[in-house]
């Protein structure tokens, strides 16, 4: 499954009650690009439970809508969002149906829209984040949907999301042995008889695979990757990865990722080695907000604090 981004033209309420007025014929806000923190938008007062924890804004409870149409062809594929982040407790709702539930709001997770998807029509998904409940943190959290959203569509025969691992086995100038491990799902009505096609650094391999309906088989093959460009602290060289999943000359899935060939150890008397060598770890305590931008996580300012 190929993600794409799903974070355009999304319709933001302040509250339930401002949503519900809008689909009896209300007023319906611009559309606003994710991520999003609805609380740096909030007015501050020194009122809040929250005190100066979050900067004196307040939490409260939003609701994110957005417009999902759903092609012919997407009949018998599975479809699902993936949501980066949401603060905090997140319920989302496909046509009125809930589909997903999440109560911690710092790691990613995903909505199955499969079974409440009308194919051929449009298709309204509802988001409400819920952080009414303060105070919940001991610095600035912000509020809603302050990462982005990704959408995974496949067929009956696929590849899940995330259901690609690229793991070095060892590492020398001369070669990387490098292991993928593709996992391989079926909704499919009957068997299938597939082959796994892999790809890494001009190296390719393939593997033949039957998968049984409702069931999923993981393929591992490992590649020969000759005069390797390692990746290190100081050249971070990534390699394109891909996975194809083949009946016949018919793909039924692809996957693609970017990935750096390296090797880690740990032990009491040598330390941690990269590639061999010792390295020390060097890092500090950020906390995920940024500034007076609030907790969206804008690419750009992600990469300054990097760079910082």
């Amino acid at each position: 499954m190929i993600p794409q981004s799903f974070n355009d033209n999304w319709h933001f309420f302040k509250s339930i009650n401002d949503a519900r007025a809008a689909a009896m014929g209300g007023p319906q806000p611009p559309a606003i690009t994710l991520p999003h923190d609805a609380m740096i938008h909030e007015p501050r007062t020194p009122d809040t439970p929250n005190g100066a924890q979050t900067g004196f804004y307040p939490g409260g409870q939003y609701v994110y809508q957005k417009t999902l149409y759903a092609p012919a062809d997407w009949q018998g594929c599975s479809v699902i969002l993936e949501f980066e982040g949401v603060y905090q407790t997140a319920q989302v709702y496909l046509n009125g149906t809930l589909v997903a539930h999440q109560l911690y709001g710092y790691s990613n997770f995903y909505a199955d829209l499969t079974n409440a998807l009308h194919i051929g029509e449009d298709n309204q998904i509802r988001v409400i984040a819920d952080n009414s409940a303060v105070p919940n943190s001991r610095w600035y959290s912000g509020s809603g949907m302050y990462r982005g959203v990704r959408l995974w569509v496949g067929g009956p025969v696929r590849l899940p999301a995330e259901g690609v691992q690229v793991t070095t086995l060892s590492a020398d100038e001369d070669y990387a042995l490098v292991e993928i491990a593709a996992t391989v799902r079926s909704v499919d009505q009957a068997p299938r008889r597939v082959e796994v096609c892999a790809a890494l650094g001009g190296v390719t391999g393939r593997v033949p695979v039957t998968v049984f309906p409702g069931s999923e088989e993981t393929v591992r093959q490992t590649l020969a990757i000759p005069s390797p460009a390692l990746w290190d602290c100081d050249h971070p060289y990534l390699y394109d990865c891909t996975v194809t999943v083949k009946d016949g000359a018919r793909m039924l899935d692809h996957a693609a990722l970017r990935v750096g060939l390296r090797t880690l150890t740990l032990d009491p008397h040598r330390g941690l080695r990269l590639n061999g060598r010792p390295v020390k770890l060097r890092g500090a305590c950020i906390h995920h907000d940024n500034g007076i931008l609030g907790a969206a996580t804008w690419p750009d300012a992600e990469r300054r604090r990097c760079r910082q």
